[in-house]
């Protein structure tokens, strides 16, 4: 438990020192404010957006995600949508996203020969499956997927070969955090 919490005071401290984590937390925290009806209504999502930046600014940093911010991000997810009526919903999320990155994981790893996909991915597609609720995994998925692949091309135009190991909680939080709050515009486009 010692060397547990050591390695997670170890990586919030690489994230709190990282410029990236401040920039991305104050553009979420922003973003919250703009699309939120009232400030008291934004305090969550600010929230959600200081604890996925710095789960982002870890993993960026070290390719390991802090599991006690992703954790608490999760446990706020899912008692705000008891409190808003939307329970269900966002264990269903929870148990999808979470449940799927694992299996998603398990596949591409036997495929690859080599882990594919680490725990604190899992963990964290978990806790944005209950923010999300069932409504928004779809559109998270979308924009996963599209946020994966302009990831991989950028990174072979730079390096000319994909190849090593590429941190993927940016990604999952980015699109997250979109899902969150623009996600019914995918519906809406889609003409439901």
């Amino acid at each position: 438990m010692q060397a547990f919490l050591r390695e997670e005071l170890r990586l919030l401290a690489l994230a709190l020192v990282n410029p990236f984590s401040w920039i991305v937390a104050g553009v979420g925290v922003g973003w919250a404010l703009a699309v939120s009806a009232s400030v008291e209504a934004a305090i969550p999502l600010g929230v959600l957006a200081m604890l996925l930046s710095l789960v982002a600014a870890a993993d960026r940093a070290t390719q390991l995600l802090p599991l006690v911010p992703v954790w608490l991000a999760g446990v706020l997810g899912v008692g705000g949508m008891i409190m808003a009526g939307a329970g269900f919903a966002s264990l269903a999320g929870v148990m999808l996203a979470g449940g799927g990155f694992w299996l998603l994981g398990l596949l591409a790893s036997r495929l690859a020969g080599q882990q594919a996909l680490g725990g604190g991915d899992i963990w964290l597609a978990a806790a944005l499956g209950a923010w999300l609720g069932l409504k928004g995994l779809v559109p998270w998925l979308m924009l996963v997927g599209l946020l994966g692949l302009a990831a991989v091309a950028i990174q072979r135009l730079h390096k000319g070969a994909v190849g090593g190991r590429m941190p993927f909680a940016p990604i999952l939080a980015l699109a997250g955090w979109v899902a969150l709050l623009h996600g019914d515009l995918y519906y809406h486009w889609l003409g439901f």
